[in-house]
């Protein structure tokens, strides 16, 4: 084991796809130049297992289309980590999740981001609204520990989210939230959340939370931080950005990241040529995320929490502004010029 703790990893298995996602930050769908083989797939598991990573996410792409994915699901738990599985549930048969079953994921996470046939199509560029929900379904039915359905939210499917929770609620799957960001060639700047989209994001969150009590709901890195009121604290407790802090992530090309979220700008080395626990080890290499409190900007070296949310989502706080130091899509602070505003209009009457 190494002397910084490796909390979780991400292995991407491959970027071949069966969709084409309007939001993919990897804009998956052929295989990416030089992937991995197997064979050093699980050498990369097993280097991870050596820097004593708890848990290890296999996702694509979609996984399901990468030969010789069960022996890489099969090292994950060899090795003692806690296996996260990641799909869009289109490849999701019967025998292949009976399949699944034998290596005991710790969460099977199917992604949809349309609430209809329609609005599906639109967003993954596919017909698998019901092949996708049907595999939730099929895992619940099957025993499975934790199931999520992950959407990602944007301007073109925000319209949906009530229909999401009537969808989900009552189901015992978990509805896992999360924003899309910049990044994918194939996702256009108009549809990035302007802050009003992620301040009605947020309502409905809150209100999801509080008045539908059968629906299982999380959010992800990209909500919050530190709310003055309305419960999101609630929602998730937030640690500050992991990335790179206690996360890595490996693209199906060897190339390491801080988060999968991340692209080129931010690559740390290659798992062809440098072992992980080395690379790890080097805060050179993680710097900007190591130490990112002293080179906050803006609002977020002014706030009065910044020592513990350290400038919120790295990846969001990129598509926002160019920067990963500087995140307007805050709750705290939107709350605070509400609270503003509010006062201006009180003192004008």
């Amino acid at each position: 084991m190494v002397g910084r703790p490796l909390r979780s990893a991400i292995l991407e298995l491959t970027n071949r796809c069966n969709l084409r996602c309007v939001h993919c930050g990897s804009s998956s769908g052929s295989a990416r130049e030089g992937e991995l083989s197997i064979g050093r797939l699980l050498g990369v598991v097993d280097e991870l297992a050596e820097t004593g990573c708890g848990e290890i996410t296999l996702l694509g792409g979609e996984l399901f289309l990468r030969r010789g994915w069960e022996k890489v699901a099969a090292r994950v738990r060899e090795r003692g980590c806690r296996l996260v599985v990641v799909t869009n549930g289109l490849l999701l048969t019967g025998t292949r999740a009976r399949r699944l079953t034998t290596f005991e994921p710790y969460v099977v996470g199917v992604s949809i981001d349309g609430a209809t046939p329609g609005s599906y199509a639109r967003v993954r560029g596919g017909d698998g609204f019901a092949g996708s929900l049907a595999a939730l379904h099929r895992l619940v039915e099957g025993g499975f520990p934790a199931v999520n359905a992950i959407t990602t939210f944007h301007r073109l499917n925000l319209p949906d989210f009530d229909l999401f929770a009537a969808l989900l609620r009552g189901t015992g799957i978990n509805w896992q939230v999360q924003i899309a960001g910049r990044g994918g060639e194939r996702f256009p700047a108009d549809l990035f959340f302007t802050l009003e989209d992620y301040t009605a994001f947020t309502r409905k969150v809150f209100e999801a939370k509080e008045g539908i009590p059968d629906l299982k709901l999380s959010v992800m890195d990209d909500f919050g931080y530190f709310p003055l009121h309305g419960g999101g604290e609630s929602l998730q407790r937030w640690p500050g950005c992991q990335a790179g802090v206690s996360i890595l992530a490996v693209r199906s090309d060897g190339a390491i990241l801080p988060c999968l979220a991340l692209g080129d700008a931010f690559v740390a080395g290659s798992a062809k040529e440098t072992p992980l626990a080395a690379l790890w080890e080097d805060d050179a290499r993680f710097d900007l995320f190591r130490r990112k409190l002293p080179r906050l900007r803006g609002a977020c070296a002014a706030c009065d929490v910044k020592e513990r949310c350290r400038g919120g989502c790295s990846a969001i706080a990129w598509s926002a502004t160019g920067s990963i130091f500087e995140n307007p899509y805050c709750l705290r602070a939107i709350q605070r010029r509400e609270l503003v505003d509010a006062l201006c209009e009180t003192r004008r009457d």
